[in-house]
């Protein structure tokens, strides 16, 4: 996109502060398209050029501002050089920077998108705008091949999923724990069954053990019982 501008005119004016500045008058022409007139003050080329500083690959030297005869004749004169030569390089860099359209209050440029093959790139078009290249798609036959499993021999034994010998060993690994912790709740669960009187201890065989004890007889001898003596002195 080639857009042509051109200071053609500064003057001194105040802004909607009653503030006093000195604007450029820029005549923009795009191309396929009506001119028009932006006013632009100083500190907006100043932005405009921080903004494109990187991209600008040419010896450039902004107008720097002066402290004495700032609004002097020779001074403006050096800025609309300076200013002028800033917007003929802005508008050459491809691609555009959105700041550009942006300064000179046109439209974007369009975008002419081929469906060619490669990476993705963006180069400088003609008056029609910019152009994008996009990758093609790969086609079906392509796209199922590379989604297809690696053929297998008929006979052999299925592949394991993956993560299965390790779910497995882990399984392995902690069966003795869940086994005891089965254990340990079924004890539990007895134990609180008994002491809430829902099961009758009375009748088992631990019971009868415990409350009927196997008496067993032994003969018993008694002992011969020995006449006292008699006193050695008698009343």
């Amino acid at each position: 996109m080639t857009v042509e501008c051109k200071i053609y005119s500064y003057e001194e004016d105040t802004d909607e502060f009653g503030v006093s500045h000195v604007y450029f008058n820029v005549m923009v022409k795009p191309p396929q398209s009506n001119a028009h007139v932006i006013r632009k003050r100083y500190s907006d080329f100043e932005h405009l050029y921080t903004a494109l500083r990187e991209r600008i690959d040419q010896p450039y030297a902004f107008p720097n501002k002066s402290l004495f005869n700032n609004r002097a004749a020779f001074t403006l004169e050096r800025r609309v050089q300076g200013f002028t030569e800033l917007l003929q390089i802005a508008v050459r860099i491809r691609p555009l920077p959105d700041e550009v359209p942006s300064f000179l209050e046109i439209p974007a440029p369009p975008l002419r998108v081929s469906t060619t093959a490669g990476a993705a790139e963006r180069a400088g078009g003609g008056a029609g705008g910019d152009e994008v290249r996009v990758a093609s798609p790969p086609t079906p036959a392509s796209a199922s091949s590379s989604l297809s499993p690696p053929p297998r021999h008929l006979g052999s034994p299925p592949a394991p999923a993956p993560g299965h010998a390790a779910a497995e060993a882990r399984v392995k690994a902690y069966l003795p724990a869940i086994v005891g912790a089965a254990l340990a709740v079924s004890v539990a669960a007895s134990v609180v069954a008994v002491r809430s009187g829902a099961v009758d201890v009375s009748q088992s065989t631990a019971a009868r053990c415990v409350t009927q004890p196997t008496h067993h007889t032994h003969t018993h001898t008694p002992r011969p019982t020995l006449n006292p003596s008699p006193p050695l002195f008698a009343g």
